[in-house]
């Protein structure tokens, strides 16, 4: 992960990452740097790059993970495509991360999900 900022003053690019305020902290050191163009000076430019696995906790975790998502009820395999009746509403949620041409599974599903419509009950 590169993290980058901006600061009117030099100071150092590092970035902690430890879980603890232990002396031992963890911390990936990068570099700064500045540019000109005519009469314009930019501040200090940071970047730093981050180990590829480091012991962070992230405050935000994926939509699929904090609520589910009901695509087993709908028949489909996959979270990302799925449907549900609301108050006489017939919803289908597509997913745009996944494959959606005329062999693909989800266009499959979609087929069937509609063939099973309940049009009588549905608006």
């Amino acid at each position: 992960m590169r993290i980058s900022w901006i600061t009117n003053n030099p100071t150092p690019a590092k970035v902690s990452y430890d879980l603890s305020l232990s002396a031992s902290a963890l911390f990936a050191i990068g570099n700064t740097s500045s540019y000109r163009y005519l009469i314009y000076k930019s501040g200090e430019v940071h970047n730093v790059t981050t180990p590829s696995r480091f012991p962070i906790k992230f405050a935000v975790v994926a939509y699929s993970v904090r609520w589910h998502m009901p695509f087993e009820e709908s028949g489909s395999n996959s979270y990302l495509y799925y449907s549900f009746n609301v108050v006489g509403v017939h919803i289908i949620m597509l997913g745009s991360y996944t494959d959606f041409d005329s062999s693909s599974p989800q266009y499959k599903w979609l087929q069937r999900d509609l063939g099973n419509v309940k049009r009588a009950k549905t608006h």
